[in-house]
């Protein structure tokens, strides 16, 4: 329900917009995009046109790290302080 998911970054950035004009949606669930009208489709039924679109794509773990037991729900269980893999193999491989 707002600009951002960090929510320090959207207080800042819906009062820009604002000023700017720029037009946003919140609570927009993307179905498709439909390129040749220059608009995005939401599932709930919606429509929005667009001039520019810049848009990231859900992010998900590999199926073959799961099937080869290296994590669960695709991820490789990771230290955040030495990006080295967690786990007995882990000093030697960096994710």
């Amino acid at each position: 329900g707002r600009v951002h998911s960090l929510e320090n970054v959207a207080k800042w950035a819906a009062p820009e917009f604002d000023r700017m004009g720029i037009k946003y949606e919140t609570l927009f669930n993307m179905k498709e995009v439909d390129g040749k009208n220059a608009q995005v489709l939401s599932e709930e039924g919606g429509a929005v046109k667009y001039d520019l679109l810049v848009a990231v794509p859900p992010h998900k773990g590999q199926e073959v790290i799961e099937k080869n037991g290296l994590g669960e729900n695709g991820w490789i269980p990771t230290n955040r302080s030495s990006l080295h893999m967690e786990g007995e193999h882990g000093k030697n491989v960096l994710v």
